[in-house]
């Protein structure tokens, strides 16, 4: 069964008019269902498998998406009448649950209004399976209106299958996954990168494994975290990791997961920008020292590099301020870089000492 299945409402002419208690009604309308199984097709000019009461298939787990297309939908109006807008309607609930309030998608308008007051509708997709979290057996039920107003009066013309709504139904088929991901993201704090993911379930799910990598390519080891929950099912649950080594520029982050029999799986990539922290550097012209201001206690290092990039003078230090004696270099102009703990460049920066 493929992923996606696609269910055109096509070629729906809303016929409107001025009689509000006339019979108004759909006067062609097409319902094509394509998937592996074959085209179901059914229209009110006979002919075809009827939609009514048809399950419409089997998505294989809960990542999968049940969408239908709207497309060809018409409506004219007579005079006195101006029609405002054309809606799909529709609900889906499952089978064991009671029916909810219907849904309503107004459709745009594609190109221009005729000179009789003709109007077509553009084509929408709408994935009915959206906000399905549990599997089982699910109904769909759905129908037309439109709006509109004569002289002043608002009213709503309801249009579907003769008078009566569509209805069909599917099936969802949960693959049980050791961990269903809900998001997985970064963020910079101070000279740290907090790493942050939420899962929606886990079973028999041991540990986490996070990555880090400067290129997306080539990956070193960053943690393991143990499930919070283990061998049991959980819902809902959210880890952090920080890492306070991050690299100068983009941060890649790859996390995976390992059952209690060692199967490994792949969950996700992050990445985030670690730019240069807020570091005061006074004063600058200096003659013999210069006084460094950092946002975040911590060890420090510092590289004094000459014009030709040789490394002249290093330093550690470990607080969130730090007087550095230079009074033995030469007057001129210098590279200053400092490095966090793990020896990653966080800022740099050109110094001049005067004469």
């Amino acid at each position: 069964m493929k992923s996606l299945l696609y269910y055109l409402l096509t070629c729906c002419l809303i016929s409107l008019t001025s009689d509000l208690n006339g019979a108004s009604g759909v006067f062609e309308y097409y319902l094509n269902t394509q998937n592996d199984a074959g085209t179901l097709f059914h229209g009110n000019y006979g002919g075809g498998t009827s939609f009514e009461g048809s399950n419409l298939g089997t998505l294989s787990n809960l990542g999968e998406s049940q969408i239908i297309s709207v497309t060809g939908i018409k409506t004219f109006q007579n005079s006195g009448d101006d029609i405002l807008s054309a809606r799909i309607n529709y609900r889906v609930w499952k089978s064991d649950e009671t029916p909810g309030p219907f849904i309503i998608q107004n459709l745009p308008q594609f190109g221009s209004t005729q000179m009789n007051g003709d109007k077509e509708w553009q084509t929408t997709n709408i994935d009915l399976s959206s906000n399905i979290t549990e599997q089982g057996t699910y109904f769909v039920e759905v129908y037309f209106d439109a709006t509109g107003d004569n002289n002043g009066f608002q009213f709503t013309i309801f249009e579907s299958n003769n008078g009566n709504n569509f209805t069909a139904s599917f099936v969802v088929e949960e693959t049980v996954l050791p961990v269903r991901l809900e998001s997985f993201s970064a963020e910079t704090h101070l000279n740290n990168i907090n790493v942050f993911w939420t899962t929606l379930t886990e079973t028999n799910n041991e540990k986490f494994n996070l990555y880090k990598s400067s290129d997306g390519e080539n990956w070193n080891h960053l943690k393991n975290v143990t499930s919070q929950y283990g061998r049991s099912k959980s819902k809902n649950s959210r880890y952090q990791v920080i890492d306070d080594n991050p690299y100068y520029g983009i941060n890649f982050y790859r996390l995976t997961q390992t059952d209690y029999d060692g199967t490994t799986t792949e969950l996700g990539i992050a990445s985030i920008h670690f730019k240069q922290v807020d570091v005061t550097i006074y004063p600058n012209p200096f003659i013999d020292r210069i006084n460094i201001k950092l946002p975040q206690s911590q060890l420090y290092h510092t590289h004094i590099i000459d014009m030709a990039g040789k490394v002249i003078n290093n330093h550690s230090f470990r607080g969130d301020f730090y007087q550095l004696d230079l009074q033995d270099l030469t007057p001129g102009q210098y590279h200053l870089n400092i490095l966090n703990q793990g020896k990653n460049i966080i800022h740099s920066s050109i110094i001049s000492k005067l004469r």
